[in-house]
């Protein structure tokens, strides 16, 4: 904390958000009438695996492996190949287990699935090995999804009608969600950093979101025709979904709104998508390339604090500090001063931060006075903002602001956030 004066300090809080990368978003689809794993690139399918003799369902990708996984319901399996196609590798397979939801955690090796023939959750090493049942007496389980941030699973019923979580050890099992209003509940993904799960209903023929525990459950594109599979892309704060009767691909915003095909009549039957965004395979909101330079793998979320300084590791990128140096945090820096722009000398605060050129987040800056009660109020009077020192991916903010309009006789408290 950069302290100017007695009555003006400067507080650096940051905040892990969402915004819209402008890149290119990746798919993979499940096409069960045309036997085949799809790759899918602005719209353009290609054929990434045959999967002739195969019974198509879910399909999933591991970004720590460069892994796609899909579930072969005609052999009783879960099948995995490299993105490109290449090494075809049964992980899980029993005779009659019908597999339908998939979730890799290439953290942690861990392979999540469902299987609606014996009605349960289980979880495997990455290789198919000690399989263990987390959760059992489900009824027609569809579709899962992983909440890293606080270690949850949420998974879809469609035989109860239910959206059920637990922990990712299969303990503290409740339901979120359930009865008419989610009949047929079928896909489902998950924001955690914006506490939001989305799900598909075929029985309503809807796109619903809620937040994690449940509430605030609001339909949010209606008169589909048996959507299914559903994935959501943080980046472009974007939800897409496979409608399987007419066999067409959605994509709508997060709020439901531009909800559009964005291809047309090409895989009747589908129940599988997967998204992500390119430039961010694990979806952490930071770019694989800085990862990689900053940790050598992938195995960093955005959220997770490496170097243990209280900012969290997409705070450490937005703001320009290092992730794995403590000693290295975001400066915030203030001073004080007079400035005259034609009718006389105006008392000024100028703040000074580095600020990154991605479009996908915008900086705000706010104020209090009181740290314990209230609430962070934007500027009503900047006098100046200027962006310096371009370089490469990021610059120098400077914001001049009229200190005028604050009370001389109260504390002030400011900072910066990273915002939607």
């Amino acid at each position: 904390m950069q302290v100017a004066s007695a009555r003006f300090g400067a507080i650096a809080l940051f905040f892990a958000l969402l915004g819209s990368v402008c890149a290119g978003e990746l798919h993979y689809l499940a096409d069960r009438d045309g036997s085949a794993v799809q790759a899918v690139s602005n719209a353009a399918p290609s054929e990434l695996v045959d999967a002739s003799g195969h019974l198509l369902w879910s399909v999933a990708y591991d970004p720590h492996a460069d892994h796609v996984y899909w579930s072969d319901l005609a052999n009783g399996a879960i099948r995995r190949c490299n993105s490109d196609g290449t090494s075809v590798t049964t992980v899980v397979q029993r005779a009659g287990a019908v597999y339908r939801g998939i979730v890799p955690d290439g953290r942690h090796n861990r392979l999540y699935y469902l299987d609606s023939e014996s009605n349960t959750l289980n979880v495997a090493a990455m290789d198919g090995s000690d399989e263990t049942v987390l959760l059992s007496g489900l009824r027609r389980p569809n579709d899962l999804a992983l909440d890293p941030l606080n270690g949850k699973l949420y998974l879809t019923d469609s035989g109860q009608d239910k959206v059920i979580c637990c922990d990712t050890n299969g303990g503290g099992e409740q339901t979120v969600l359930s009865g008419a209003a989610i009949d047929g509940v079928w896909g489902i993904a998950l924001i955690p950093e914006r506490g939001e799960m989305y799900l598909s209903a075929h029985g309503t023929n809807a796109i619903l979101r809620a937040g994690l525990d449940g509430s605030a459950l609001t339909n949010l594109v209606t008169g589909m025709e048996t959507p299914r599979g559903l994935t959501a892309d943080p980046h472009h704060q974007s939800l897409y979904w496979v409608e399987a009767e007419s066999g067409s691909v959605y994509s709508a915003k997060l709020d439901g709104s531009e909800s559009a095909a964005i291809m047309t009549n090409t895989f009747p039957g589908s129940r599988g998508l997967v998204s992500y965004e390119s430039t961010d395979r694990d979806g952490d909101l930071l770019p694989d390339t800085w990862e990689i330079a900053q940790f050598g793998s992938l195995d960093q979320a955005g959220s997770d604090d490496y170097d243990g300084d209280l900012l969290s590791n997409l705070a450490e990128h937005l703001f320009g500090s290092s992730p794995t140096n403590s000693g290295d945090t975001m400066p915030l820096i203030m001073t004080e001063g007079l400035q005259d722009h034609g009718s006389g000398p105006v008392p000024t605060i100028t703040l000074c931060y580095e600020e990154r050129l991605d479009a996908w987040v915008s900086y705000a800056t706010r104020y209090r006075t009181n740290l314990l009660a209230g609430s962070w109020a934007l500027f009503t009077n900047t006098v100046d903002s200027v962006l310096t020192n371009v370089s490469g991916e990021a610059g120098t903010r400077i914001i001049t602001i009229d200190a005028s309009q604050f009370d001389g006789n109260a504390p002030h408290f400011f900072r910066v956030d990273g915002d939607l």
